[in-house]
């Protein structure tokens, strides 16, 4: 069998006003590049992009 190394990331930052909504990225089970969604709580919004990629 060929041995597999992937590199996995901690729970990103909390976000002042925000939800972290996607679960893998709570549990520290999200890979290097993927995408953590939030959801703004009412009456806030992100200015400008509001995608974010984890990066080595």
């Amino acid at each position: 069998p060929k041995a597999l190394c992937e590199l996995m990331c901690l729970a990103p930052p909390p976000v002042p006003n925000a939800d972290l909504q996607t679960a893998r990225c709570r549990e520290n089970k999200h890979k290097v590049g993927s995408f953590c969604k939030y959801k703004c709580r009412p009456g806030y919004h992100v200015p400008g992009s509001s995608r974010k990629s984890k990066k080595q």
